[in-house]
């Protein structure tokens, strides 16, 4: 993609995106962290200093869209977003692309591509889904918004709505890259308070299923590589995505 930032890394090239939710107040405010890395090596980074393309909150009832993280962002680096109605809720970010000459070999991280000495434009996205309480009387409650495509460069989509209560069994999860399924590709399930993983493959139409075994706060983590022919900045094209969300039992 002409104009895409370019930079070199030593260690870290092609480093996945996670969105953390600090919190989900009624107040009609969700703060969340962003972290880049791959599962419990991922770091804390400041939104103000990412090269955000566009950032989205998506309801039932709609979806508010920015063009960059300026307007949500806060001091201390982390995302203030806006809760405007009750029930499930999406929030997910488009970085802009970075061409990275990867210099690393072999390196942290399970998923990421090996393609050392190579150039790579790593498209980044990243969202998460939680539960608002926040809202005007009469709104209802909807899953929608946790299981619509978000029209994300990469995204890996809910096929239920994991804001509700799980009571056992598979969830279903999709990737797609560019807005197709992505096909036959690794993915990472991380429990993030006991840091286990879990790692699957999709089918050729891009699903995925996994079990649960405790509540609690998931990191899915997915990455795709297409190698480029006759492109004057990249030698492959890197996608990476992750979703997080919070598996909750009756009653909580």
């Amino acid at each position: 993609m002409v104009g895409a930032v370019v930079a070199a890394h030593a260690v870290g090239a092609q480093e996945a995106a996670y969105l953390t939710p600090d919190s989900a107040a009624a107040s009609g405010r969700a703060v969340l962290r962003l972290r880049l890395g791959e599962g419990e090596a991922a770091a804390p980074a400041d939104w103000r200093k990412e090269p955000v393309r566009w950032v989205f909150v998506k309801t039932t009832f709609g979806q508010e869209n920015r063009d960059s993280a300026a307007e949500w962002a806060r001091p201390d680096g982390t995302l203030s977003a806006p809760l405007t109605a009750k029930g499930a809720t999406m929030i997910g970010v488009d970085f802009e692309p970075v061409v990275e000459t990867v210099r690393e070999r072999g390196g942290p991280g399970v998923l990421r591509p090996r393609l050392s000495g190579l150039r790579v434009r790593h498209h980044r996205s990243a969202s998460t889904v939680l539960l608002s309480t926040a809202g005007t009387a009469g709104e209802a409650d909807g899953g929608q918004a946790a299981t619509a495509k978000a029209g994300l460069a990469c995204e890996v989509r809910p096929y239920m709505d994991v804001t509700q209560p799980w009571s056992g069994g598979d969830l279903i999860l999709r990737a797609y890259v560019q807005g197709a399924p992505a096909g036959q590709a690794p993915f990472s399930v991380r429990h993030a308070a006991t840091g286990r993983v879990t790692l699957l493959e999709s089918d050729a139409n891009g699903f995925v299923r996994f079990t649960p075994e405790a509540m609690g706060v998931y990191e899915v983590l997915f990455y795709s590589a297409r190698r480029l022919e006759d492109d004057a900045e990249a030698d492959y094209d890197v996608f990476s995505t992750s979703l997080t969300f919070t598996v909750r039992g009756t009653g909580q």
